[in-house]
């Protein structure tokens, strides 16, 4: 961005400082009850980060007219402020290496995208007579980063993202809810005929529901399922909880914390994948990180600030949400590993599918304790048999992890976390 090469000359007189600039464009079409919106939008900014006095200060600007002389006008105070604050054991992180992307693909058409809105809304309609489909929508990203500092961080990335999700209503003598939502850097693997037609089998499968018994089962989470437990749970695993006491994986590295079977990984290095980046938002270079391998706990994931105090490897997982905001430690490419079973419910003579959950925004993301609603299909002789509704499961994340009997060979992602569907012994379900 050009207006980087400006704003290092207005912020010269600083020793140490870090500019991160963003632009976004974004076209987002939503067919909703048969009425079809449209939302664009384009952003410029600069994000900055002044290390002074040895104390941090982090603000913005969007690039309007004349935002140059704003700028000047908040670092002309900052001397002054820094004066007032404590001063701390704080620096930004020193370059390896430059980075400068290679073009990806440029945004489609617009023409397409509806294209695709429609062929979407007829495969959901033609799967069932019974369906009718409340909702199609598909947006479209296209983000540019750049990260400079004064201590040689010089980077540049480009990212693009797909995302299409559905909403069927199936109606037959009672009424459900099916969605389904998948997202990808290449707009060609966003297949119309497989949103479509999951967003109708999802609400067919659960038409006929009936309560369940309480009692102790063995259950198989899904895909789906899983990965909102693993991005629920993840700041389990970040640095800054470490520091702030705040996971009950505290002085836990070395060991076992879940199943042997279960390896998590973060990953912005893998190809195609939604959070995938050159580079973080300090310019450290990306990489794969083993959180968890055969059970044990390896490692958290780390910024400059964290991995410094803590004594710990950059994992590279310092990002902003926009130029707006300050960096944070985020995961990019989030995942538990594949397993190798290519029917995971034949394993079971008798046990549960849950395929959906409610509450999960009540647990404890310290403790790692839950207790959410639950739906699914009840599992007899290996084979999904009938849905079931309004029952409830209760736990530890770590606990239920441990109890871990099987992983299925397919992985799903979704928003750059991804699972497999995941067999749990002995799991106490309430009606």
């Amino acid at each position: 961005m050009e207006e980087i090469k400006e704003a290092r000359e207005i912020l010269s007189n600083f020793k140490e400082f870090e500019i991160y600039g963003e632009e976004e464009q974004e076209i987002n079409y939503d067919l909703k009850e048969n009425e079809l919106s449209l939302l664009k939008k384009k952003e410029r900014g600069l994000g900055f980060r002044i290390v002074e006095g040895g104390h941090r200060i982090d603000f913005c600007i969007p690039c309007f007219p004349d935002w140059q002389n704003k700028l000047k006008d908040i670092t002309s105070g900052i001397k002054n402020w820094s004066r007032l604050v404590k001063e701390e054991d704080i620096s930004l992180p020193e370059a390896k290496t430059n980075y400068r992307f290679k073009e990806r693909r440029e945004m489609v058409k617009e023409s397409v995208l509806l294209d695709k809105i429609k062929r979407i809304k007829d495969a959901a309609e033609n799967t069932d007579k019974r369906i009718t489909v409340k909702e199609v929508g598909l947006s479209m990203v296209k983000k540019c980063i750049s990260v400079w500092n004064s201590k040689g961080v010089d980077c540049t990335d480009e990212h693009i993202l797909y995302t299409a999700y559905g909403t069927a209503l199936a109606v037959d003598k009672d009424a459900q809810i099916g969605f389904y939502a998948k997202d990808g850097v290449i707009f060609s693997a966003i297949d119309a005929e497989e949103i479509g037609k999951n967003m109708a089998f999802r609400a067919i499968e659960k038409l006929g529901a009936k309560t369940l018994e309480k009692g102790t089962y063995n259950v198989v989470l899904s895909s789906r399922v899983m990965r909102q437990f693993l991005s629920f749970f993840s700041s389990t695993f970040k640095g800054d909880s470490v520091l702030k006491h705040a996971t009950p994986l505290e002085n836990k590295i070395g060991t076992r914390i879940v199943s042997p079977l279960i390896n998590i990984i973060d990953d912005g290095t893998m190809k195609d994948g939604v959070g995938t980046f050159i580079c973080d938002c300090e310019g450290m270079p990306t990489k794969k990180t083993k959180l968890v391998e055969n059970g044990i706990l390896r490692s958290f994931l780390h910024n400059s600030f964290t991995s410094k105090r803590l004594n710990c490897e950059n994992t590279a997982n310092a990002f902003r949400e926009n130029y707006r905001q300050i960096p944070r430690i985020t995961p990019t490419n989030l995942y538990i590993e594949n397993g190798m079973e290519e029917d995971i419910l034949s394993l079971m003579n008798n046990g549960l599918y849950i395929t959906d959950i409610l509450g999960l925004h009540t647990a404890n993301q310290i403790t790692g304790d839950f207790s959410v609603g639950i739906s699914g299909q009840k599992i007899e002789n290996g084979k999904k048999h009938e849905p079931f509704k309004g029952a409830t499961m209760a736990g530890n994340i770590f606990a239920l992890l441990s109890r871990v009997f099987a992983l299925s060979k397919e992985i799903e992602f979704l928003s750059g976390v991804g699972a497999p569907d995941t067999g749990i012994e002995k799991v106490a379900i309430g009606g």
